[in-house]
């Protein structure tokens, strides 16, 4: 059901109490038309969407993010707010099932499954990366996901940023998360030089630990991982630690003294002949 702004207008007729209801069923998006349409309709879609954060659980709440990210196209650094329409949607994306929500470069979602990414052009010459992130973000109690992919991957935790806007990217042949352009546009997100910002697994059983804008990485061996293997991560924010898993088996601990926010993250290259990557719910 879509809202358009007369539909919006015609809803004024009503009292309060019946708009209250009717809007606690609208999608955030459709909330947000009624939002924009008039003070009155603002009031009560913020005051609905409020309700609904107030009811969610203390771990829902506890995930919201903290960290403001700029606004895309002005020079100086301009903090968003976070406002209940938009915490009222990030609430709904914890409750849903895992998928990618935002990619970008040489990939799209298989066929309508937003929980799987392929490579749209698999018989490019270059590197011809694509990367996708998760619904949800972490930064309190703990976090599992499956991975399943058939050949170069790499995979892991990264903060949450605008990773779909092309216009962020220095250049779309070789977009990773390392592009110098996204780190120079969000240099608040990386908190500082002491803490880690991405971890990621490669297929091979190598992980890299970047600390600040990347100029600092460390790595660490693992044993290699092979199709059909499926990577597991639990992400514990209580306690700062990431631990990976083969085919539900423990392998070890990656990391300790993680905090701030993360997503999960999963990016395709050409090299290594990964064509596909799935994120699943753990089981």
């Amino acid at each position: 059901m879509s809202v358009s702004n007369s539909a919006a207008l015609d809803l004024l007729a009503f009292p309060d109490g019946i708009l209250e209801c009717v809007a606690s069923h609208f999608h955030p998006n459709q909330l947000l038309i009624l939002a924009l349409t008039c003070k009155r309709l603002q009031t009560l879609v913020e005051g609905v969407a409020q309700t609904f954060i107030n009811d969610a659980t203390e771990e829902e709440r506890n995930n919201l993010p903290q960290v403001e990210l700029p606004i895309v196209g002005i020079q100086e650094w301009v903090g968003r707010r976070w406002g209940v329409i938009v915490n009222y949607k990030l609430i709904l994306a914890q409750r849903a099932t895992l998928r990618f929500d935002q990619f970008v470069g040489n990939v799209v979602h298989a066929e309508g499954d937003t929980s799987k990414l392929v490579r749209t052009h698999p018989f490019c010459l270059g590197f011809c990366p694509g990367l996708g992130t998760s619904n949800r973000i972490m930064r309190s109690g703990v976090h599992k996901v499956n991975f399943e992919f058939d050949g170069g991957v790499m995979i892991g935790i990264a903060r949450p940023m605008d990773y779909y806007n092309e216009s962020l990217y220095d250049s779309l042949d070789r977009i990773t998360l390392t592009d110098s352009g996204i780190t120079a546009k969000y240099p608040h997100v990386w908190h500082n030089e002491n803490k880690i910002n991405i971890v990621e697994w490669y297929y091979g059983g190598l992980v890299v630990l970047r600390k600040g804008q990347y100029r600092n990485a460390s790595r660490v061996s693992f044993d290699r991982f092979d199709p059909p293997d499926r990577v597991g991560f639990i992400l514990d924010m209580n306690n700062g630690t990431l631990a990976m898993y083969k085919n539900g088996n423990r392998v070890g601990q990656v990391i300790s003294g993680l905090d701030g926010e993360y997503v999960w993250y999963a990016q395709l290259a050409k090299y290594g002949g990964g064509d596909t990557v799935r994120i699943c719910e753990w089981d």
